[in-house]
């Protein structure tokens, strides 16, 4: 994750301390299986619920790529999945209400039945908010 990481990254992600290797109970270089039992991808099936994925490319705790890498596998395996990239986004912040209405859409058509289409997109962070 470090060779993905923005500049200002907040997290050494390959240290013996970082949350990741905490999670898995010592480095994460040491105990790759855990690792990867401790990898969502790893999990994708072919029968997975449909996947709204929304993430800052500016993001300095969890790096871009991870949203990435998890659409790609279940694009793999065939789920409906759409990747909103909101361009210079933060972790958790940035995303306005143009990413708001997106989400609304997604669950709209997914928990109440609506015919409602959507694409990944990517959205700069200055033009998610009206």
């Amino acid at each position: 994750m470090n060779r993905t990481s923005v500049p200002n990254a907040r997290i050494d992600h390959d240290a013996a301390d970082s949350p990741e290797s905490r999670l898995v109970g010592g480095p994460i270089q040491k105990f790759t299986n855990r690792v990867k039992t401790a990898n969502p991808i790893t999990y994708v099936t072919a029968d997975d619920p449909p996947f709204l994925i929304v993430h800052g490319t500016a993001d300095s705790v969890v790096p871009f790529n991870q949203s990435e890498l998890l659409h790609g596998a279940l694009q793999k395996a065939n789920r409906k999945n759409v990747l909103i990239t909101v361009d210079a986004g933060t972790h958790g912040g940035g995303f306005g209400p143009r990413v708001a209405v997106k989400v609304s859409r997604f669950f709209a058509h997914h928990l109440r039945g609506r015919n409602v289409t959507w694409q990944d997109e990517t959205i700069t962070a200055a033009q998610s908010y009206p």
